[in-house]
């Protein structure tokens, strides 16, 4: 092939890409469309804000337990050596993605399980300090049925969550919906589930409008629902 030939055929090819390469980025996107609004859940480990139960035969772990790293939490939790005692915090960041606003609409919790309350010790959280959340929903997870979703216009209006909403008070503003989030807008809130009387399993739903239909996205504790302990008697 000549050296005329060799120009014109990567002349051709340079065309022939510049011209396919909008087409695959429009393929790609008809076929994985960029989901408008993106969630990051964290599930609080910390001892200042965690109060934690010591299962039976991990006592040891007493000794600098509110020194220990997130990292050790995390495995000790995995591995059943300790669980969170009376309640767990879940912190959630909704930002948006795209520049059309999606609108957060609910926000529901649903008990999954419901067993004895497991023994053990208690170590009670040290209150280090930390900023007050933007928004705040407790909830007494005793109150409510098993596998059924409960919205949050109910739990904040509900007798059977009078306390619940007593102690929101104190940790910062209810969670108020429905709230647009955009492409430069992210809106944070903290659920508190709390638990006397059980070994409880739940999980949080949030529920939003893209301007064409409802979506849901699911708030656990990696894959697995939030769990918390009553204290065995």
């Amino acid at each position: 092939m000549s050296t005329t030939d060799r120009i014109a055929l990567y002349a051709f090819v340079v065309t022939a890409l510049a011209f396919l390469f909008p087409l695959a980025q429009s393929a790609w996107a008809a076929l994985f469309p960029e989901r408008p609004l993106a969630l990051s859940v964290r599930v609080e480990r910390s001892p200042c804000t965690t109060p934690w139960l010591l299962t039976p035969g991990n006592e040891g772990l007493e000794e600098g337990f509110k020194t220990a790293q997130d990292g050790q939490y995390l495995r000790w939790e995995k591995e059943g050596r300790i669980l969170r005692s009376g309640s767990v915090v879940a912190g959630v960041l909704a930002r948006g993605t795209v520049d059309d606003a999606v609108v957060v609409r609910d926000i529901s919790i649903t008990v999954t399980g419901r067993d004895a309350p497991v023994p053990g010790k208690a170590m009670q959280s040290g209150g280090c300090g930390a900023d007050d959340p933007p928004e705040f929903l407790v909830v007494d997870l005793d109150e409510l049925p098993l596998n059924r979703p409960v919205s949050v216009s109910y739990l904040q209006n509900s007798p059977t969550q009078a306390a619940a909403r007593e102690a929101r008070k104190k940790l910062g503003d209810p969670i108020s919906l429905p709230v647009q989030v955009g492409r430069d807008s992210v809106y944070s809130f903290f659920l508190t589930g709390r638990t006397l009387r059980y070994d409880t399993r739940w999980i949080a739903t949030v529920t939003w409008w893209d301007g064409k239909a409802d979506h849901t996205d699911r708030i656990d504790n990696g894959g697995q629902p939030l769990r918390a302990t009553g204290t065995a008697r």
